[in-house]
C-alpha cells in the first residue's frame, strides 16, 4: 500500500511524479520519465480518437502496465524531510490518474 515502504533511490525505469513547484531538470530528464512521456506520446492519437471512456481507460491501463513490466514504479517524493529524501510508490489508481 501507499507510503508504507520508503524508497531511498529510484531506479532508471521509475516514473518520478512531481508537483508544479517541485519540477526540476533532473526529474524531467530522469530516464523513466522520458520513457513515460514517449509512451504517452505514442498513444496520444489513439487516446484522442477514442470515442468511449472504456477505450481511454484501456489505453491508460496499458501505458501503466508497460512501465510496470520493466519493473518501473510511479513514485512521489515523501514530504517528511526530517528522515531525508525518500520516495513512495503511489499505487495503481493514482498512477492511472497521473497518466490520464
Amino acid at each position: 500500500t501507499k507510503r508504507n515502504r520508503p524508497i531511498k533511490t529510484p531506479y532508471h525505469n521509475d516514473v518520478l511524479c512531481t508537483t508544479n513547484e517541485d519540477r526540476n531538470y533532473s526529474l524531467i530528464k530522469h530516464p523513466g520519465n522520458e520513457r513515460f512521456r514517449q509512451l504517452v506520446f505514442d498513444h496520444k492519437y489513439s487516446y484522442d480518437m477514442a470515442t468511449d471512456l472504456a477505450t481511454r481507460k484501456r489505453i491508460v491501463r496499458d501505458i501503466v502496465e508497460m512501465i510496470r513490466k520493466v519493473h518501473g514504479r510511479f513514485l512521489e517524493k515523501n514530504t517528511n524531510v526530517s528522515k531525508g529524501i525518500t520516495w513512495y510508490d503511489i499505487g495503481e489508481e493514482d498512477a492511472r490518474t497521473k497518466t490520464n
